[in-house]
């Protein structure tokens, strides 16, 4: 007990120096939490003695989030030893991404990734699937882009008609039961509301990406037809906090999300990130997490949350379309990052609101931000042709099917680019050897 105290209090002092925020995420030991996961009132109580101002709760992961003095966090940690698993700060987020120009409309021509990941030869196995929910935990997402509406998920339970006949989508009513009123095409967790929208651009573009609609003009994302589910946790600043990007991870897997597109991240290892991971990895999701951009190597110095451990984690760095080398912004790692997709130069949905002359629906951006999107793209289209398959086997799969090259080879795990036909066709295979 007496070196877990004192590890505990390295990590308090080392990561409170770092940061100004009085915010703090305490994971409480499973003797303060009742069974069914909600905080008794006695730990909630004692945590407030002992000098905590709490904000909330992430029952589901028996986490409190509150606010402490830093120069009080190695004292509490002492003092709440008997009921506390672990204290952290409440890290900041921040996005995966670089600006870079507008373009005007052409649906298929200026999609060069999608001819270096192969998506042609997918699409004529399957374009997707309105049954596959992708979650987008980003700034939002611009639902009334015409390439993205009729691809943007709807909640059943928030949908249609309620017994009195009234609206469900906006009747003020928790009517699927799990926690959040009117969440009809997913939630907004910095304001904690049911209004996901982009404050931003940056999640509008992720999303079409992964799946734009194929109705004849602007763009199409990997997948045509698919479910975007909208967790936003990124204000309009680019940033987010670790707390409410856990929320998205919860939600999204409580509401049958299949994969998770985190195109951000940050330098600090969160144990709360990691818990909430595992969390998702026991309901079948996939977290797929954007390298990085500071053209350093994640094995030497990690980025999260694509250096995290978790087996559900899909880690992807970026590559240029000049000769599909790694791009020189791009993180990359032989141990830690796991394959390459296209990201830079990348042509997708944009919210106008944000352009200079609020105009652009579409625009260029790079990054590994950029990247990521076309392997949680890749996993979307899996499991359109085989919904049978398990998260591990689309990983498998994903990783097992890459385009080998010689300039990856030093790089990155698999040495090689994301191949969707080539996935899509051996999750076929499968579904057929089954």
């Amino acid at each position: 007990m007496k070196m877990k105290l004192i590890l505990l209090f390295a990590f308090v002092f080392v990561s409170v120096n770092g940061h100004a925020s009085n915010s703090y995420i305490i994971k409480l030991k499973k003797s303060s939490v009742r069974t069914q996961g909600a905080i008794t009132v006695q730990s909630l109580r004692a945590l407030n003695q002992l000098g905590v101002k709490i904000r909330s709760t992430i029952p589901e992961l028996g986490m409190v989030v509150g606010e402490l003095a830093p120069a009080q966090a190695a004292l509490f940690a002492q003092a709440a030893q008997g009921m506390i698993e672990y204290i952290e700060p409440n890290y900041k987020l921040h996005l995966f991404k670089s600006r870079s120009n507008p373009a005007s409309y052409d649906e298929t021509g200026q999609l060069w990734g999608m001819k270096v990941i192969n998506a042609a030869g997918a699409w004529t196995v399957t374009t997707g699937s309105k049954s596959v929910i992708i979650a987008v935990s980003d700034t939002g997402a611009w639902k009334l882009h015409p390439d993205l509406q009729e691809n943007i998920w709807k909640n059943p339970g928030e949908t249609g008609k309620d017994s009195n006949g009234k609206d469900k989508s906006t009747n003020g009513v928790d009517d699927d039961g799990n926690g959040y009123i009117d969440d009809v095409i997913g939630w907004n967790f910095e304001t904690d509301n049911n209004d996901p929208r982009d404050d931003h651009y940056h999640g509008t573009h992720v999303s079409g990406t992964i799946g734009a609609a194929h109705n004849g003009f602007g763009v199409v994302g990997v997948n045509w037809n698919t479910s975007i589910m909208v967790v936003k946790f990124i204000g309009g600043d680019g940033s987010g906090t670790s707390e409410n990007g856990i929320r998205t991870i919860i939600y999204a897997a409580q509401n049958g999300a299949k994969a998770l597109n985190a195109s951000w991240g940050g330098d600090d290892y969160s144990q709360a990130f990691v818990d909430a991971l595992d969390y998702a990895k026991e309901r079948g999701m996939l977290f797929v997490a954007a390298a990085g951009n500071d053209g350093t190597d994640n094995d030497k110095i990690p980025a999260y949350p694509a250096s995290y451990e978790n087996e559900n984690v899909i880690s992807v760095a970026s590559i240029s379309g000049f000769d599909q080398t790694l791009s020189y912004f791009s993180c990359y790692g032989l141990k830690s990052v796991d394959l390459a997709a296209p990201g830079e130069r990348i042509f997708s949905t944009f919210n106008p609101m944000y352009s200079s002359a609020h105009r652009d629906w579409y625009y260029y951006l790079d990054g590994t931000s950029m990247a990521a999107p076309h392997v949680t793209g890749a996993v979307g289209l899996i499991y359109a042709a085989n919904p049978k398959l398990n998260w591990r086997q689309v990983k498998d799969i994903l990783l097992s099917t890459v385009t080998q090259s010689q300039k990856l080879k030093s790089k990155i795990l698999t040495g090689g680019i994301l191949n969707v036909e080539a996935a899509v066709k051996k999750a076929i295979a499968l579904n057929q050897s089954n």
